[in-house]
């Protein structure tokens, strides 16, 4: 089968594809994972690991973090850092809600004169002292944003050195093509001295091949909306 016979059903539903039908309010569920854990259940094997989501916290979020604790993910023990350009207010609150720990999130970042990289990496750091602090540390899997947490480890261990043994070992997912440059190439000495494991879902067929039409169908149909609506106006 030749990629253009494959892509028929992806030209197809993209056709028909509306992003102002994507639900902006938080789900009960998410019906893929629903699926997947019915098909392979995973027994426990979140069990005895702690968490740091660095992340856009958008509605999926909820019932994803959701999924996890019912695989035995213990929310207590989960930390998050938001993407504050796509922060939504509803899901933060519905995550402390969940959680009901302190200084397990940075104070939110609301302040359009402050540079931005450099202080969302200050508040990447302040989590991960929090992280290193813990009581009875476990093995920490940092999920989506794995170059975020690395650099922001490289930076805080330059002035804490003492801190390196608390994320020793620690398991890291990267899903953007940013950060999976930025792994392969300036995080990896961080990397092997800490001996982190990490996977690029960035590089994985469904982003390569999928992600990028439906990104550029809601930015195109986002400029024609606004254009249509300043013309009318």
């Amino acid at each position: 089968m030749t990629n253009e016979q494959s892509d028929g059903p992806l030209r197809r539903y993209l056709r028909t594809f509306d992003d102002q039908l994507i639900p902006k309010d938080i789900p009960s569920s998410l019906p893929l994972l629903d699926e997947l854990r019915r098909d392979r259940p995973f027994r426990e094997v979140f069990a005895g690991v702690d968490a740091l989501f660095v992340q856009h916290h958008l509605a999926p979020l909820v019932p994803r973090v959701k999924g996890m604790s019912g695989e035995g993910l213990d929310l207590k023990r989960c930390w998050f850092v938001d993407v504050p350009y796509s922060t939504n207010d509803q899901v933060r609150q519905r995550l402390i809600e969940l959680v009901h720990q302190e200084n397990h999130w940075p104070e939110p970042f609301d302040d359009p004169l402050k540079p931005y990289a450099v202080n969302q990496m200050r508040r990447v750091e302040r989590v991960l002292e929090a992280i290193a602090d813990r009581a009875t540390p476990r093995r920490l899997l940092v999920l989506d944003d794995g170059a975020y947490f690395t650099r922001s480890l490289a930076r805080l261990l330059k002035r804490r050195p003492s801190l390196a043994t608390a994320f020793e070992g620690a398991c890291i997912v990267e899903q953007t093509t940013y950060g999976d440059r930025y792994l392969r190439a300036s995080g990896q000495q961080t990397l092997r001295s800490l001996r982190m494991p990490a996977v690029s879902i960035a590089r994985c067929e469904t982003k390569l091949r999928f992600e990028s039409h439906f990104i550029g169908a809601s930015v195109s149909r986002a400029i024609l909306k606004t254009l249509s609506s300043s013309h009318g106006a």
